[in-house]
């Protein structure tokens, strides 16, 4: 949560990102909604990364994508406000638990297709199909690179 508003637009994030992002607004201050203790804060995080700079990183989590990183503000502002009860925090518990539940799902579909696909070739190692989200839009650009490889 910023201290203070910082624009966005000089960050290049994918549109296919932005749908997903935790917080649309993570730019703008405003009220926390819940702190998560260390032992919650590390399970959530997927491992996939979104460099956008130097200084800044997209994560995936449970959540929905998040920034992290510089954010280079032009001043330091000291927040001396008291924490106060925020109404939502069922709700935003309940989001928690839900996005749980749908990686839940997400990974026994992964397990499912491991089990499925896996196997072994003739020189004895495994070889298991990559799962691929259905249905694919769009596909990127990488066969010359894998060509010339």
């Amino acid at each position: 949560m910023p201290s203070q508003y910082f624009d966005v637009s000089s960050l290049e994030i994918p549109d296919s990102i932005k749908t997903q992002l935790a917080d649309p607004h993570f730019n703008i201050p405003g009220q926390i909604d819940v702190l998560l203790g260390a032992e919650v804060s590390y399970s959530i995080f997927s491992g996939q990364r979104y460099p956008l700079s130097d200084c800044a990183i997209l994560r995936r989590t449970t959540l929905g994508w998040v920034l992290a990183g510089k954010t280079f503000l032009s001043s330091a502002h000291v927040n001396n406000e008291s924490p106060s009860h925020h109404p939502n925090i069922n709700s935003a518990l309940a989001l928690l638990s839900t996005k749980s539940e749908t990686l839940r799902q997400e990974e026994a579909e992964v397990e499912r297709h491991f089990l499925r696909t896996v196997c072994r070739d003739e020189n004895g190692r495994f070889v298991v199909r990559l799962p691929l989200r259905q249905p694919i839009d769009e596909l990127g650009d990488s066969r010359c690179m894998a060509v010339n490889a």
